[in-house]
């Protein structure tokens, strides 16, 4: 590396690899850990360093300086990640009391629904009892409908035969009076 090496050269290209592999991938891969790393850091601070020279600002300075010190880059990662993990808690909370909340409305509205169902049901009971009751009503509705029927047309007989009586005795009125009279003259 110090005689100007370049740390991200690809070499080995293989049917899994066919763009080829980093010196630090080949090292980690035959168990040279250390080597491994110490490319693997050489190629990103090159990477950084190139990366910083070409856009001609210090926006990557604190990654260079992660690379270059792992320390406090270390020390960073793990400040920003208990950070993380503390306000993934107040999120998993809040979220756990909405989600309390949510589920009181939910049993709320579920015991609602089923008052109103059994109110329904009781409803629905009713009016079959109604609707029963009513048959029955428009049954003897009109039983007393054809008794009524057959009332009137016995009122309607017995009409005629009273007619037919007063007929028969005017008749007989009249032949009593005639016979009366002809007694009388003879």
């Amino acid at each position: 590396m110090s005689l100007g090496a370049a740390p991200v050269a690809l070499a080995d290209p293989n049917p899994i690899y066919p763009s080829g592999r980093t010196a630090a991938d080949l090292a980690s891969s035959n168990g040279h850990k250390g080597i491994a790393g110490y490319l693997a850091e050489s190629a990103l601070s090159s990477h950084l360093t190139t990366l910083q020279l070409k856009d001609g600002c210090c926006s990557h300075s604190s990654s260079l300086q992660s690379a270059v010190n792992p320390k406090k880059a270390a020390q960073r990662v793990h400040v920003r990640g208990h950070q993380m993990r503390k306000n993934y808690r107040k999120i998993t909370w809040s979220v756990g009391i909405v989600e309390t909340e949510h589920q009181n409305d939910l049993n709320l509205a579920d015991a609602e629904l089923e008052d109103a169902k059994c109110l329904k049901e009781m409803m629905e009971q009713e009016i079959k009892g109604y609707e029963g009751e009513l048959a029955m009503n428009e049954a003897s509705i009109q039983t007393l409908e054809a008794r009524v029927s057959l009332i009137q047309e016995e009122i309607s007989v017995a009409r005629f035969d009273l007619e037919a009586l007063k007929n028969e005795e005017g008749d007989l009125r009249y032949r009593c009076i005639a016979s009366f009279w002809l007694n009388l003259v003879m």
